[in-house]
C-alpha cells in the first residue's frame, strides 16, 4: 500500500511539480489560484493525450461497419496528417510540454489508418498518392539535415493555413451533400472539444503565438463542422442521390441516421 502510495506522489509531483503538490496536496492551499489553473492544465493535457489514443476510432469503426467512405474528404485527411506531423515535430524540437501536443502522434496514425481504408473502399490512383505521401513525409519533417529549425518555424506558422485548407474541403463537402454521410459524429464532437480544451492548455504552458494561432483556427472550424453534424442529423437532410422516388406511393425513402 505503501508502494502505491509513493507512486502516485512520485506521479503528481512529475505532472504538476514539486512547488504545487506540496500547496495543493501536503497544504492543501486552494487559494493558489495560479498552481490551480496549472494543476488543472496538466491533468486536462495529460485527458486530451489519452483522448487523442481513440480520438477517431468512431470514426474507423463506422467505416469498417458500413464498408464505405462516403461523405469523408480525403484531402482533408492528409492535410491534416500534413498539419499533424509538422506539429509533432515543432513541439520536439522545441521542447514543450508533452501534455500539450502528446495526443498528435496517436491523432497522426489514426488518420493514416482513415486514408488506407479510404484507398481500400475506393481504390484510384488519387488515393493511393493520398495514402503513400506520409511516410515520405514523415521522413523530411524530422530530418534536421533537410528542415532545419527557422524552416520548421516557418512550417509551423503554415499549419494554420494547412488546418484551414484541411477542414474546408469536408465542411464543404457536407454542405454540397446536405449530409454528413459517414463521418462519426462521436469524432467530430471530441475534435471540437479537444481542440478548444488545448487552447486552454497552450495558454497557461506554451508561451508561443503560432501554436495558439493554430488552435483557434482549429477550434473554430471543428465547431462548424459540430454543428453541421447537428443541423443535417436533425433536418434529416440526405443527397440526393440517395433518395428513391417510390412511384407507386408518391413518397421517398431516405435512409436511417445513426
Amino acid at each position: 500500500m505503501s508502494q502505491l502510495i509513493q507512486y502516485a506522489q512520485n506521479f503528481l509531483i512529475s505532472l504538476i511539480g514539486d512547488k504545487c503538490y506540496v500547496e495543493l496536496v501536503e497544504n492543501l492551499n486552494v487559494t493558489n489560484f495560479d498552481c490551480l489553473k496549472y494543476s488543472f492544465s496538466k491533468v486536462l493535457g495529460l485527458g486530451m493525450v489519452c483522448g487523442g489514443a481513440i480520438l477517431k476510432l468512431p470514426q474507423i469503426i463506422k467505416i469498417l461497419l458500413s464498408r464505405s467512405t462516403k461523405g469523408i474528404s480525403v484531402t482533408s485527411y492528409f492535410l491534416e496528417i500534413l498539419a499533424l506531423f509538422i506539429s509533432i515535430s515543432y513541439n520536439v524540437r522545441f521542447g514543450y510540454p508533452f501534455t500539450t501536443w502528446g495526443e498528435y502522434p496517436f491523432m497522426a496514425i489514426q488518420c493514416f489508418i482513415v486514408l488506407f481504408l479510404i484507398y481500400f473502399f475506393k481504390k484510384s490512383k488519387k488515393n493511393l498518392i493520398f495514402f503513400l505521401s506520409p511516410i515520405l513525409i514523415l521522413l523530411i519533417i524530422f530530418n534536421k539535415t533537410i528542415i532545419n529549425d527557422s524552416l520548421l518555424q516557418i512550417l509551423q506558422t503554415c499549419t494554420v493555413g494547412i488546418t484551414i485548407a484541411g477542414r474546408l474541403p469536408q465542411i464543404f463537402t457536407n454542405y454540397k451533400n446536405r449530409s454528413t454521410g459517414e463521418l462519426s459524429a462521436i469524432t467530430v464532437f471530441f475534435q471540437f472539444a479537444g481542440s478548444a480544451a488545448r487552447v486552454f492548455t497552450t495558454l497557461q504552458e506554451v508561451d508561443d503565438y503560432v501554436v495558439m494561432a493554430g488552435n483557434l483556427i482549429a477550434t473554430s472550424l471543428n465547431t462548424v463542422l459540430f454543428f453541421q453534424v447537428i443541423y443535417y442529423w436533425r433536418s434529416g437532410y440526405v443527397p440526393l442521390k440517395d433518395k428513391k422516388y417510390n412511384k407507386g406511393k408518391g413518397k421517398t425513402r431516405t435512409k436511417k441516421r445513426i
